[in-house]
């Protein structure tokens, strides 16, 4: 294993130069439209500023609303799974714990958003995504890659911005109603109502199921015990808002984010949760002149998890966190297609953790500040893309970071980015005072990463395809010998990821293929393994076609093995098939039918994935 990097660079550049062919292929034998006319999907997660996803130079992947219903995506981890670069580990089905691990980085090198403001909790490891209803939310927004020279600690993998369901459209009403596997049921209400300039909405979704047998029983591994019941979910969301704009082109928001949800799992300490995600958030636009503007975004998000023993209460963590950022940008010239030939940003972020818990921390709260700033550059050609910050942790010092991408245009339509960053990311509360299983001497992690990618713009199909190296210094993992976190010197991970999307003929598609190398680096007996429940090969094709008012969906999914524990769990491929007919425009029937080939599989060591299910869907909606 010592000299895998020249053979997993030629494997990198066949599998680029295969793709690169397929891709060619298809663009010589069919005909494919420019896509000029119509209006770009426009975001903010790749600069903190507005603008059009095609001249994002860092690896961007937007999962739309569209999308959603188009592709019948029916939780947030399924939606992240059609993201290259992006491997899930999910401990039992619904409502279960679920990692996302964003190019081969650890589970919380992710940052996760709501609304642009950051959540989660100091206290543990990643996000509870799996507590985040897909029913209320309008497009996720996610960003591979190194980001911390504009979001800070936390984002050393990418950032994934959820941008919850508050679309500027028609007022409107709309009902769905779902039932299907595992005594599932589902009831979704949305109501959006228009005064003038203003917008109010509201949405709340509630889930209810009776699950499976989460872990399949093993003491020594997995969930520690043997529990072989039906391990349930419920929950309910919520999220509601108002916009309010002006005729000077200034914007004000505040949006409400709030998930209740109670699951039962298999643990030899815990078996139940009851868990409540918040997120409060405010956002205003100030236009200076035509060149200048203010952007200021407030937002207080906290989680509350109780757990329980067979219904015997067993420990209470509860956290929040503060966060306030202001930023002026200010632009000059113009570019081709009126945009502007330069951008300059510079901004000011502060942050407060804090941790509440029965069980006593040694630091219970931390601060973060920070300065950046960032240039944007356009000529006829080419395109650039610096940033620099400096944080002031509380507890472990300044960190300085910085990344630089550069983009030239091959052809019109055809882009060749660059791209090298810095990143870093503060130990979490757990892993530092947590009784019994913490390592109060540990290291941030910090990370350098280069990349090379082409892709395409404007066109009525789109194609990319990156290859990265990343370079991780003091990677926390935790160490099974010892029964607690630890700090390992070094960690590689080579990857290569392509994406290709669009419509031929009647039919649209989306097809994604991530390869990685995911390795230990330290000196020792684990020099060369792989870093634990990273997948190695993933692919994935959504297809769907529609004929008059029926649309046929369907997707393949498939992952190489995987190390968990000292363990490989073996790779798997899945099969998903569904339908909708439109009886009217505003009324709406689907079957979906999830691993329809009853698959038995793990993401996790001897935690159980779902069987063969089915749902059944009703939506009516007023517009």
């Amino acid at each position: 294993m010592r000299y895998f990097m020249p053979k997993a660079y030629s494997f990198c550049a066949f599998v680029v130069f295969g793709f690169l062919s397929l891709v060619s292929c298809f663009a010589w034998s069919y005909d494919f439209n420019f896509k000029s006319e119509e209006i770009p999907t426009v975001v903010v997660t790749g600069s903190r500023i507005l603008q059009p996803l095609q001249d994002v130079l860092a690896p961007m992947t937007v999962i739309t609303r569209e999308d959603i219903e188009k592709y019948q995506i029916n939780s947030v981890q399924s939606a992240l799974s059609r993201v290259p670069g992006v491997a899930i580990s999910n401990s039992g089905g619904l409502g279960k714990v679920t990692s996302v691990f964003l190019r081969g980085t650890e589970s919380d090198h992710a940052l996760v958003l709501i609304d642009g403001i950051k959540i989660g909790t100091p206290s543990v490891r990643g996000v509870a995504l799996q507590h985040l209803s897909i029913a209320t939310i309008e497009r996720i927004e996610v960003l591979r890659g190194p980001a911390s020279s504009l979001y800070g600690s936390e984002a050393l993998g990418g950032v994934i911005n959820i941008v919850t369901r508050n679309k500027n459209t028609p007022s409107h009403s709309s009902l769905e109603l779902a039932t299907g596997s595992d005594d599932t049921t589902q009831t979704t209400l949305r109501h959006q109502s228009n005064f003038g300039t203003s917008q109010f909405y509201a949405n709340v979704h509630t889930l209810y199921t009776d699950g499976f047998n989460a872990c399949r029983g093993n003491p020594n591994s997995g969930c520690f015990t043997v529990e072989p019941d039906q391990d349930g979910y419920q929950t309910t969301a919520v999220n509601s808002g108002a916009s309010f704009y002006g005729h000077d082109g200034s914007e004000f928001s505040m949006q409400w984010y709030q998930s209740r949800s109670t699951t039962e799992f298999d643990g030899s300490f815990q078996n139940e949760e009851e868990n409540l995600q918040r997120v409060i958030s405010a956002y205003a636009l100030l236009p200076v002149n035509h060149q200048q503007y203010w952007t200021v975004n407030a937002g207080h998000s906290w989680e509350e998890a109780d757990n329980f023993a067979n219904a015997v209460f067993a420990g209470r963590f509860n956290s929040e966190r503060d966060s306030f950022s202001v930023l002026h940008h200010w632009q000059r010239g113009v570019q081709q297609h009126g945009r502007p030939a330069s951008r300059v940003s510079l901004g000011f972020d502060y942050q407060k953790d804090q941790v509440d818990s029965i069980t006593e921390y040694d630091v219970d709260e931390r601060s973060n500040r920070a300065i950046f700033m960032q240039y944007q550059g356009r000529g006829d050609l080419y395109q650039l893309q610096a940033s620099v910050r400096r944080d002031e942790d509380g507890q472990f010092g300044d960190f300085e970071t910085a990344s630089l991408r550069w983009g030239y245009d091959l052809l019109p339509v055809l882009q060749l980015i660059l791209g090298a960053g810095t990143a870093f990311k503060t130990p979490n509360f757990d892993d530092l005072y947590f009784p019994g299983f913490s390592n109060p001497n540990l290291k941030p992690e910090q990370s350098e990463s280069y990349e090379i990618g082409l892709k395409t713009t404007n066109l009525t199909y789109q194609w990319s395809v990156q290859m990265f190296k990343t370079r991780i210094s003091d990677l926390i993992v935790f160490d099974f010998s010892t029964n607690r976190p630890e700090n390992i010197s070094q960690a590689h991970v080579l990857g290569f990821e392509g994406a290709f999307s669009g419509q031929w003929k009647q039919w649209d598609f989306n097809a994604v293929l991530s390869v990685l190398d995911p390795e230990n680096r330290s000196q020792g007996s684990n020099f060369g393994q792989s870093l634990t429940r990273r997948v190695e090969r993933t692919f994935g094709l959504d297809l769907s076609r529609r004929f008059n008012r029926t649309r046929f969906i369907s997707r393949i999914f498939a992952q190489s093995d995987r190390q968990d524990d000292g363990r490989r769990l073996g790779g798997f491929v899945t099969l998903d098939l569904g339908v909708e007919y439109e009886a009217t425009p505003n009324l709406r029937f689907s079957l979906e039918g999830k691993n329809i080939t009853d698959k038995d599989y793990q993401t996790a060591l001897d935690y159980n994935q779902p069987d063969a299910t089915v749902l059944a869907r009703v939506r009516y909606s007023t517009n």
